[in-house]
Order: structure tokens, then C-alpha cells, then sequence
């Protein structure tokens, strides 16, 4: 018994490893289906991590790559997103860029569209109440 037991941690212990080193794979060579520049509001370094909490709460695999840029990956839906980061001043430039299919339904805009809004949200601002 003691044996299983000790078996079972380790099998989870591997898995928990194998789970942590799960990255997303970089950005296609080819040019991106769509995309976007807008400002955000704080250091490229405040804006990295935003862009990569919005990446998760949207179901994509993410990686940073340098200290100018994040990318992640939506296997589901077979999308990639990247995110460039200018610092300017006190805010920082974004170039956002998607690849994916376009099937009709507006391609991979309304991703890209969700994931700059969730950047440029005023993180301060109180939540909407419901009723």
C-alpha cells in the first residue's frame, strides 16, 4: 500500500513537471492575418504582464520571449497572438498581431479585439454591479 502510495506521488509529481513546462510555440514566419496598434497606459513591463494574465484568462498557452514582446497560443482554435512592446514616454505602444483561419466569422479579429480591450481596461475603475 505504502508503494502505491509512493508510485502516485511521483506520477503526479512528473505530471505537475511535464504540465509546468508547457509553452506556447512561437508566432508563425508567415505576415499576420490581422493587426492592430494602440497605447496602454504604464511601463512595457506593467503592460507584459497584463497582456499575459489576459492571454491566460483566455484559455492560451503563453511565453515571454525577450523584454519587448509576449506570444501565446490557443490550440483549440489554432490561433496565435503576439504583442510588441514601445515604451513611450509613460505609456507604452502595442503592436498586436494574430494568425489564424478565417472561416467567415470575422477571422481572428474579435480575439484580438477582446484581448486589447482587456489591456487597455482601466484595471482601477469599480465593476459593473449586477442587478
Amino acid at each position: 500500500m505504502r508503494r502505491l502510495v509512493l508510485m502516485g506521488g511521483v506520477a503526479a509529481w512528473l505530471g505537475f513537471v511535464a504540465c509546468a513546462r508547457v509553452i506556447a510555440p512561437p508566432p508563425p514566419q508567415t505576415a499576420p492575418t490581422v493587426e492592430r496598434d494602440t497605447v496602454v497606459a504604464g511601463h512595457p513591463l506593467m503592460v507584459a504582464g497584463r497582456a499575459a494574465r489576459a492571454l491566460q484568462d483566455n484559455q492560451y498557452l503563453t511565453r515571454r520571449f525577450g523584454h519587448d514582446s509576449t506570444w501565446g497560443y490557443q490550440s483549440t482554435d489554432r490561433i496565435a497572438i503576439r504583442f510588441r512592446y514601445t515604451q513611450r514616454g509613460d505609456s507604452t505602444r502595442v503592436r498586436a498581431q494574430a494568425w489564424g483561419r478565417c472561416d467567415g466569422s470575422g477571422c481572428v479579429r474579435g480575439d484580438l479585439d477582446l484581448l486589447i480591450a482587456t489591456l487597455t481596461a482601466d484595471e482601477d475603475a469599480a465593476p459593473a454591479r449586477s442587478q
